[in-house]
C-alpha cells in the first residue's frame, strides 16, 4: 500500500498577501501617537495653534508613507496598488472623522490629496525595492 506524503508548501511560498491591515494599523498608530504628542504640546503652551497646522501635515505625510512602505514591502504582487489602497483608506478615515466632528473648521481637500499622493509614492516606491540577500 503506497501512501503519498502530504504536501506542504515551502517556507515563504504561500502566495502573496496584500499586507493592507499591518500598513493601515501602523499608520493609525503613528497618527494616534503624534496627535497625542501635539495635543500635549499645545496644552502646555509649548506649541502655538498656528504652528500645529504645518506639523500636522508633516506627521500625516510620515504616517501615510510608513503605512504604504509596510504594505508595499509585505505585498506579493501589485505593490503600488496595495500601497495606494492603504493611502486611500487612511485618507477616507481621516476625512470621515473630520466631517463627524461638529465644530471642525473646513479642511483643504487639495492639500490633503497632495500630501497623500506624495506620501503614497514615496512609501510605495521605497517599499517596492527588492531586498538584497547576497553580496553580489
Amino acid at each position: 500500500m503506497n501512501h503519498s506524503k502530504p504536501w506542504f508548501p515551502k517556507r515563504g511560498s504561500r502566495g502573496g498577501g496584500s499586507g493592507l491591515l499591518p500598513g493601515i494599523l501602523t499608520s493609525l498608530a503613528i497618527l494616534l501617537a503624534a496627535i497625542t504628542a501635539v495635543t500635549l504640546l499645545i496644552s502646555n503652551n509649548t506649541l502655538a495653534l498656528e504652528q500645529s497646522e504645518r506639523l500636522s501635515g508633516i506627521v500625516y505625510a510620515v504616517a501615510v508613507a510608513a503605512g504604504c512602505f509596510l504594505t508595499a514591502r509585505r505585498a506579493g504582487k501589485r505593490k503600488l496598488i496595495c500601497a495606494a489602497v492603504t493611502a486611500v483608506v487612511i485618507l477616507a478615515l481621516l476625512v470621515g472623522i473630520h466631517f463627524a466632528a461638529r465644530n471642525a473648521e473646513p479642511v483643504s481637500g487639495g492639500r490633503m490629496l497632495f500630501i497623500t499622493a506624495c506620501a503614497w509614492l514615496a512609501g510605495g516606491f521605497l517599499g517596492n525595492k527588492k531586498k538584497r540577500t547576497g553580496y553580489a
